[in-house]
C-alpha cells in the first residue's frame, strides 16, 4: 500500500468496550483521520494504513538517505533479525521516497534481501513546482524466515539525473518486527518455512526481462522432501512497448489505428516441469507518467507505487514435488511483446511432524490445449478518405481444476484448486486527419475456490479478484486540445469455511476516477493544463472487526475534500491481522483458523 508522507497514522490503542470482540483474533484499533487538508499537493491517497499489533516493535534500519542516479543496484548490509528476539506477530517493511521539484520520469523501484524481493513498485513524477514524497508499507509476515540471517540487500531504482532530467530521488527503508503478546498472536502458522527467490539476478534481485511469450523466468530446484503447502508470489511489471499493453491492437491493425501491436491480452502462466500449473492476470497498473501525468497529481493509480503480488496456489503439486528430485518451475507472460520485468518468491511450508511426505497430482485440466487463443472481433472500418472508425474487441476465458494429495504426519490431505478467469478488452476508435479518439473498457476477473480435505475435515477458501480499467483519450487538432480520462476499480473478496462454518470473510475495493486536459499552441507545445480532477475511494471490511472507508476528491493538483468512515458504525477501525490493501490473504486465513 502507498501512503502520503505524514498523511496517515494509526493509533496503537484498543477501541475499549468491545465485548463482542473478546474472542476475535488480533485486536481492533481506530485509524487516524487524514492529516492532509484541503489544498494539499504532492501526493494524497485514500489508501488504508497497514494496521499494527500493540506490542513495542523492534526496528532494523536497512538504509537511510540513499540517492538514486544511474543504473546500478545499490547495496546495503542487513544484520538479520536476531536482534529482534522471540516470536513475531507481524513483520512490516516501511520505505520512504521523495523527489525534488523539477523534471523526472516515473521510475521502477525494487528492494530485495538475499535475492528475495520485498518490494516492487514505481515512483511519483514531480512537477516544476511540486516535490512529492511518499510512504510505502508491505506486510512481510509470511516471509519472516527469509529475514532471519544476515545478508546483503539491494535497491534497484534506475534514474537519469542531468540538465534535462533534474529530479533526484531519495529513499530510506526499515523492517519493523512486532513481537507476539501471546502464543495465539504468534504468526507461526502463516510464516513460510522457506522462501525461494525467482529473479533475473539472484544476488541483486534484479527482475528478469521477458520480451516474448516464449521467454521464461525459471529455476530448477530440489525442494524439501516434506512439503505440505506451496505458493508462488509473482509480480509482472509491463515495460517498454508493453507499458500500455491495454491499448494494443492486432498486428494487422497497428498502422490504421496508430497503436502498439500484439493485441491486448496478457496473462501470467506458471509451469512445473513444462506442465501448466497456474494462471494469474496481468494487473492493469498505470504509472504516474501514463497517458497524461496530470491524471495522477496528487493521487496515483491503483497499485502504482506498491504492487501486490499475485499468489498462485501450487499446493496440489506439493506431494509430487517432495520426491527429492530436481523440478523446474517457470514463469512466463502470455502475449508479451517487449517487455515484462518479472520476479517471484516460492513459499514452501513443511510438515513439522515428518521428514518426508509424498503424493501425486491426481488430475490437472490446465493443459496447453486449454490455453486457447483469445477471440478478436473487429468492426473497424477504413473509409475512402482514410478516416478510421469502429469497435475492436478481445475476449478470453479460462477454467481449470487441479487436484493433488500429500500424505502428511496428520494423514492424507487432498487439495483442489478450481479457477475461472475472464478477460475482455473493448476499444472504440475514431481517427481522421485532425482527430484521434480512443476509448477502452477492459476487465479481468478471477474466481478461485480452494478445497482442502483431511479425513472428515473440509476447508473451503474462495477468492474473487476484479481489475477493471476504463480509458478515454481524445486529441483534437482543430481545437489544439488533448483530453484524457481514466477509471480503475480493483476489488478482492476472500472467505473461508471449515466444515461448513464461516471462519473469515473480507472485502477490499480501490476505486479511482481522474481526468486531465491540455491546450497546445499552434506550434505544438503544451501551454496550459485544464480540467484536472479526480476521486478515490478505498474500502475494507472483515468479520474480525475491521471497517474502513475513505473517499477523497481532488482538483487542479490539490486535495479538495475528504470523507471518512461512511458506513462504519465505529468509524474507521482495523484489526491488526487485516490486509486492507488487497494483498494475498492465505497467511491471514491460517492465522485466524488456528484452534
Amino acid at each position: 500500500m502507498a501512503l502520503a508522507t505524514c498523511a496517515l497514522a494509526l493509533f496503537i490503542s484498543g477501541c475499549g468496550g468491545d465485548d463482542d470482540q473478546a474472542s476475535t483474533p488480533g485486536a481492533v484499533a481506530p485509524v487516524a483521520a487524514l492529516a492532509a487538508s484541503a489544498g494539499a499537493t504532492g501526493l494524497v491517497v485514500a489508501d488504508a494504513p497497514l494496521p499494527r499489533p500493540t506490542t513495542a516493535p523492534c526496528t532494523i534500519t536497512l538504509y537511510s538517505g540513499m540517492t538514486y542516479s544511474g543504473f546500478d543496484a545499490h547495496s546495503f548490509a542487513y544484520p538479520g533479525s536476531g536482534a529482534c528476539s522471540g516470536k513475531f506477530a507481524k513483520v512490516v517493511l516501511e520505505a520512504d521516497f521523495s523527489v525534488n521539484a523539477g523534471r523526472q520520469f516515473d521510475r521502477t523501484a525494487l528492494i530485495s534481501i538475499g535475492g528475495v524481493n520485498l518490494y516492487f513498485g514505481t515512483t511519483q513524477e514531480p512537477s516544476s513546482t511540486v516535490a512529492p514524497s511518499w510512504h510505502i508499507e508491505r506486510d512481510l509476515t509470511d516471509y519472516a524466515n527469509a529475514l532471519t540471517a544476515a545478508a546483503t540487500g539491494y535497491v534497484r531504482l534506475d534514474n537519469v539525473v542531468d540538465d534535462t532530467y533534474t529530479g533526484l530521488i531519495q529513499g530510506s527503508a526499515r523492517l519493523v518486527f512486532y513481537p507476539a503478546a501471546t502464543a495465539a498472536d504468534a504468526a507461526t502458522s502463516r510464516v513460510a518455512d522457506a522462501v525461494i527467490p525467482f529473479a533475473g539476478d539472484l544476488v541483486t534481485g534484479n527482475p528478469a526481462s521477458l520480451a516474448t511469450a516464449t521467454d521464461a523466468l525459471q529455476r530448477t530446484l530440489s525442494l524439501p522432501t516434506n512439503i505440505v503447502r506451496l505458493y508462488l508470489d509473482v509480480q509482472a511489471e509491463s515495460q517498454g512497448g508493453d507499458e500500455f499493453w491495454y491499448t494494443c491492437v492486432p498486428d494487422d491493425q497497428t498502422d490504421a489505428l496508430q497503436s502498439c501491436g500484439g493485441g491486448s491480452f496478457r496473462e501470467v502462466l506458471v509451469a512445473i516441469d513444462g506442465q501448466p500449473a497456474g494462471l494469474a492476470p496481468v494487473v492493469p497498473r498505470v504509472y504516474t507518467g501514463g497517458i497524461d501525468p496530470g491524471l495522477w497529481r496528487p493521487t496515483t493509480g491503483a497499485e502504482t507505487l506498491a504492487f501486490n503480488p499475485s499468489r498462485v496456489d501450487l499446493t496440489p503439486f506439493a506431494g509430487a514435488l517432495s520426491d527429492g528430485a530436481p523440478h523446474t518451475v517457470a514463469i512466463s507472460v502470455e502475449g508479451a511483446q517487449d517487455h515484462y520485468s518479472v520476479v517471484g518468491n516460492l513459499l514452501v511450508y513443511r510438515d513439522a511432524g515428518a521428514t518426508t511426505t509424498g503424493g501425486v497430482v491426481s488430475s490437472n485440466s490446465l493443459t496447453s490445449a486449454a490455453l486457447t487463443t483469445p477471440v478478436t472481433t473487429n468492426g473497424v472500418v477504413v473509409a475512402d478518405d482514410g478516416s478510421v472508425s469502429g469497435p475492436l474487441g478481445v475476449t478470453a476465458t479460462r477454467s481449470y481444476a487441479i487436484t493433488g494429495y500429500v500424505d502428511t504426519s496428520k494423514g492424507r490431505v487432498t487439495t483442489t484448486v478450481q479457477q475461472d478467469l475472464s478477460f475482455s478488452n473493448q476499444q472504440t476508435f475514431q481517427i481522421t486527419d485532425i482527430l484521434y479518439s480512443q476509448t477502452i473498457a477492459q476487465k479481468s476477473t478471477v474466481a478461485a475456490t480452494v478445497t482442502t480435505t483431511n479425513g472428515k475435515n473440509k476447508t473451503v477458501d474462495t477468492y474473487a479478484f476484479s481489475y477493471p480499467l476504463d480509458v478515454g483519450y481524445v486529441y483534437d487538432g482543430d481545437a489544439n486540445t488533448q483530453n484524457s480520462t481514466m477509471a480503475q476499480d480493483f476489488s478482492t473478496t476472500v472467505s473461508r469455511t471449515v466444515n461448513g462454518k464461516a471462519v473469515f470473510n473480507s472485502a477490499f475495493e480501490n476505486s479511482l476516477t481522474s481526468k486531465s486536459g491540455l491546450i497546445f499552441s499552434n506550434t505544438g507545445g503544451a501551454t496550459q493544463r485544464v480540467g484536472q480532477e479526480g476521486t478515490q475511494t478505498v474500502s475494507y471490511s472483515d468479520n474480525i472487526g475491521s471497517c474502513y472507508k475513505r473517499s477523497i476528491a481532488t482538483a487542479l493538483n490539490a486535495l479538495t475534500s475528504v470523507e471518512d468512515g461512511n458506513g462504519c458504525a465505529k468509524g474507521n477501525v482495523l484489526n491488526w491481522l487485516a490486509q486492507p490493501d488487497g494483498a494475498p490473504a492465505q497467511g491471514v486465513l491460517e492465522q485466524v483458523s488456528e484452534d
